[in-house]
């Protein structure tokens, strides 16, 4: 097999890793989590959020570097929110400046 065949192949194996590593480094929201209402919401790749089985929202960076980011849920309310370091729990404020806050739920 030509060397050149092998690039694309090689390239997609690289992109898809690259993608499961960011999925479920520290600084990515990505994943379940158990919200301050006892809720359990999920945030996709796809920066959607979804909860009981339907999409009730989206997620997008406000500063990725810093790890910031913004849930707007179907009601247009906003929440503003900021990633630990460790990655394992979210705190914030929504709309309204009251606190708001998550904590990761282990993939299994």
């Amino acid at each position: 097999m030509k060397k050149s065949r092998l690039i694309i192949p090689a390239l997609l194996i690289l992109f898809v890793t690259l993608l499961n590593v960011q999925a479920s480094s520290p600084g990515s929201p990505v994943g379940s989590w158990k919200w301050i209402n006892n809720d359990t919401i999920e945030l996709k790749e796809d920066l959607t959020v979804w909860g009981n089985n339907k999409q009730i929202g989206a997620w997008k960076w406000i500063d990725e570097a810093k790890h910031e980011f913004s849930i707007i849920w179907p009601s247009g309310r906003k929440d503003t929110l900021k990633l630990s370091a460790t990655g394992k729990e979210v705190s914030g404020v929504n709309i309204d400046g009251e606190p708001v806050s998550g904590v990761k739920i282990p993939a299994k």
